[in-house]
């Protein structure tokens, strides 16, 4: 074989391989550039198989503590322990510093959700993972809109 027969073999190799890397291989950048899916709480809570493994956007009342890092509806739910209304927070380490500032206030999620995994004894209705977003959206004390003319 002749050097330059060699060099066109070892070229269509490369190009095969990485086509097959690109075909095979989940877009790391697009899934990190993706667009989440606006959807009420309540919604994940009902038909939770429908947003299996889809990134979304939701807001609900935040309960940050051990074995119960939840998002509820509304804060009535957790005041009284309803508990099937709730959706784990699988926090990890890069939000658990802001734990103190978001919890028992209503929050915004950007995540994946996942409608297997159920929490801590799965008492839950699915829970969030790979956590993008994480803030306070209104806190009870201080209501983002009062409902008085200013």
């Amino acid at each position: 074989m002749q050097i330059r027969e060699v060099k066109l073999h070892i070229l269509k190799a490369a190009v095969l391989v990485s086509l097959a890397l690109i075909l095979l291989c989940p877009n790391i950048s697009r899934a990190q550039n993706q667009e989440p899916v606006d959807i009420p709480l309540i919604r994940l809570i009902v038909v939770p198989e429908k947003y299996h493994g889809v990134l979304v956007r939701t807001i609900g009342f935040v309960r940050l503590e051990f074995e119960g890092d939840v998002m509820y509806p509304h804060k009535e739910d957790c005041t009284h322990a309803l508990l099937g209304n709730g959706i784990w927070i699988d926090i990890g380490e890069k939000h658990l510093r802001q734990a103190s500032t978001l919890g028992m206030k209503y929050c915004l999620i950007e995540a994946t959700f996942d409608a297997n995994e159920r929490g801590h004894f799965g008492m839950w209705s699915g829970s969030f993972k790979n956590i993008r977003r994480f803030e306070v959206w209104s806190d009870p004390a201080k209501p983002r809109y009062s409902g008085k003319k200013q």
